[in-house]
This record gives C-alpha cells, sequence and structure tokens, in this order.
C-alpha cells in the first residue's frame, strides 16, 4: 500500500484522507498541501489497484486499507486516535465513514458525500471509471453515520458535477450531533479546498478547535 506522510510540526491533529475514485494521491497534492496547512499531519492513503498500490479494487478491501492505515499511525507512529481526523472526498467518504465508525475517533470530514452506491444508482449511474465498485457494492454511509460519535463536517458544492448535492444533505441528516455543514458556492467536486479557501479554512479551523476543546459545532451554514 503506498501512502504519504506529509507532517506539520505544530500539528495537533493529523487527517486521515481517502482520496476519491478517479487518480490518485498524487492529483490531490494541493488538497493535501491545504489540510496541512491547518496545521495539521496528513497521512494520504492510496488504495489497493490505484496509483502505486498493488492489487485490486473493491470495498471490502478499500476498509482492510484505511484499518492498516490507522494500525500504522497508532501503533507505529504513537498518535492519539483522538486526535485523527477521518477525511473523505467522494468514494472515499464512505470509506472515511467506515473507518470512523469502527474507532473512536477527534472528527470526521465528508467532502462531496453520498447515501449509498444504491441511492447514487436511483439519481445517476455514473462513475466511470469504477463503475463496477457501485454495481458490486454498497458503501453504506448513512448507515454507519448511526454508529459515529466524533463530530461531523460535511462540505458540499452546491454546483457539484458528479454528485447531486443534495446527497450530501441526505448525508448530515443522517449524521448524528454533533455535526456541521459547510455550503460552498461553488462549480466544484472535490475542489473545495482550491476553489475557495477563504471560505473553507476558517471553518476547518474553527471546527478543529472546537473538537479539540470538545465543544459544541456551531448551527449549519
Amino acid at each position: 500500500m503506498h501512502c504519504w506522510w506529509i507532517p506539520n510540526e505544530k500539528a495537533k491533529f493529523t487527517f486521515l484522507a481517502f482520496h476519491g475514485n478517479a487518480g490518485n494521491i498524487a492529483d490531490r497534492a494541493p488538497i493535501y498541501e491545504f489540510l496541512r496547512d491547518t496545521p495539521a499531519n496528513v497521512f494520504a492513503l492510496e488504495y489497493r489497484g490505484y496509483g502505486h498500490s498493488s492489487g485490486k479494487p473493491n470495498e471490502a478491501g478499500f476498509y482492510r486499507d484505511a484499518d492498516a492505515a490507522f494500525d500504522y499511525l497508532v501503533t507505529t507512529k504513537h498518535i492519539d486516535p483522538k486526535s485523527l481526523v477521518s477525511f473523505g472526498q467522494s468514494l472515499g467518504t464512505a470509506v472515511a465513514a467506515h473507518l470512523a465508525a469502527r474507532h473512536e475517533l477527534g472528527g470526521v470530514v465528508l467532502e462531496a458525500p453520498f447515501p449509498s452506491a444504491s441511492r447514487v444508482a436511483r439519481q445517476v449511474f455514473w462513475f466511470l471509471p469504477g463503475a463496477n465498485l457501485l454495481v458490486y457494492s454498497q458503501f453504506a454511509t448513512q448507515h454507519r453515520l448511526k454508529e459515529i460519535s466524533a463530530p461531523v463536517l460535511i462540505v458540499q458544492c452546491t454546483h457539484d458535477p458528479v454528485l447531486p448535492p443534495l446527497l450530501g444533505q441526505e448525508v448530515y441528516d443522517a449524521a448524528r450531533f454533533p455535526k456541521e455543514f459547510l455550503r460552498i458556492e461553488s462549480y466544484c467536486h472535490e475542489e473545495a479546498a482550491i476553489v475557495a479557501p477563504e471560505r473553507y479554512r476558517p471553518v476547518l479551523n474553527e471546527f478543529l478547535t472546537t473538537i479539540g476543546k470538545g465543544a459544541s459545532l456551531p448551527t449549519p451554514r
């Protein structure tokens, strides 16, 4: 499994980052730079069958990859799980949610999430390349959210060319409190940090500060 470790000496949190379906972690370098500058460490995972990671892509395998990354950060890097933030984008939101349902983490950030594979199929059947991942998988994020006790931040572009924005709203509605919804008024899918960093950064920083103090999240924006 190929991963990037991007440290920040001032970090209080570490993002365990799960990318979307197309491409690999190299395509998300600007996103990881944005996360690092919060400041935070970033551990970006490249799923099996993507980029330099060997194996064949499948839902169960993605979850095993996520667990392996979590174990590495906790046992080898000696990072407190409560300082870990599970960060997912699009397809990666299902992986991030699954990990957070299995472990007590500091927080969860989901960009352009969807409730389940079947829900996407009912709305618009695309996901190319990799349509077979939806056909033979569940990616039941909506169900996993009921098992997540950590604070959740949903980030959704209002004009998403890939997934209908209403799916992000459905994920937010399914999440337990504490939770927050950040709407990015722009045409984007996984690029919120690139197209609207001045909007995204203060909300993300506030989210990290709030969960660090164990306080309540603000009302949806």
